[in-house]
């Protein structure tokens, strides 16, 4: 598990480089993601914020991991809840404390430190510690949304990051590919996005598109997105499975 969850911070982190800032003509990223969901007609069963940055240009060992981890918990509200991990390796420290928000908000805070391992390549990566918060919500999505919008001011004392807020509902019924692809197009255009990238495939459609109306952006190079809008159909459930990410879904569809 633990090198999946440095996999996914390096991951994550290397977009930081992609971010880009412009105007913003909504009240947040949150509003704009219960407008997809009214015009959607449904509302989210769950929802995930995401969080990552660097929050130190050095290799801490546990002792002082769990430190600052104690720190962000307070800054946070998190009171935390369950086994804590801790991992000590040569090249590898871990902290992972699970945690509850006083909403009900799930929440897990990890903090991970790395350092080139000795007689490395001529050009080994640097030693860095990475913060990685993720809120998550059963049962709806609301509460996870206001929580998510917060945590980048909330965390600026301990350096810049960045936010991802990502959304899971539900469609009556069985859609054609043509009827979830003109669905997609549909809420993107709520969002007030044009489509950028139009993916499908058996039982599944994803569109990224970009929209004026929240700051955050990723350059492709060519082009902006920021909003990400799947659907697929579950099998298991008998209905249509609708994912929006800002700016993208995390995991897989």
């Amino acid at each position: 598990m633990r090198k999946t969850l440095l996999a996914l911070i390096l991951v994550v982190v290397a977009l930081v480089f992609l971010w880009q800032g412009g105007e913003t003509t909504s009240s947040g990223p949150a509003a704009l993601i219960q407008e997809v969901m009214a015009r959607a007609g449904t509302a989210p069963e769950s929802g995930e914020a995401l969080y990552w940055g660097t929050v130190a240009p050095e290799f801490l060992d546990v002792v002082e991991l769990e430190s600052l981890a104690e720190e962000i918990l307070e800054a946070l509200g998190i009171e935390a809840h369950g086994p804590r991990e801790r991992l000590e390796e040569a090249e590898y420290h871990l902290v992972d404390i699970p945690g509850r928000l006083p909403s009900g908000v799930t929440a897990r805070v990890i903090l991970q430190s790395v350092t080139p391992p000795a007689g490395g390549s001529p050009a080994p990566r640097e030693e860095e510690t990475f913060l990685l918060i993720q809120l998550q919500e059963e049962g709806g999505a609301f509460k996870v949304l206001e929580a998510g919008e917060r945590l980048p001011q909330l965390l600026r004392p301990f350096g810049r990051g960045e936010l991802t807020l990502d959304v899971t509902a539900y469609l009556p019924g069985r859609l054609t590919v043509e009827e979830m692809a003109n669905r997609a197009r549909d809420l993107l255009q709520a969002a007030g996005a044009e489509p950028v990238e139009e993916m499908t495939g058996e039982n599944l459609v994803s569109f990224t598109g970009y929209t004026p109306r929240i700051r955050e952006s990723l350059d492709l190079g060519h082009e902006k997105i920021n909003i990400n809008v799947a659907l697929r159909y579950d099998s298991y459930r008998e209905m249509t499975a609708l994912r929006l990410g800002l700016p993208l879904i995390g995991g897989s569809y």
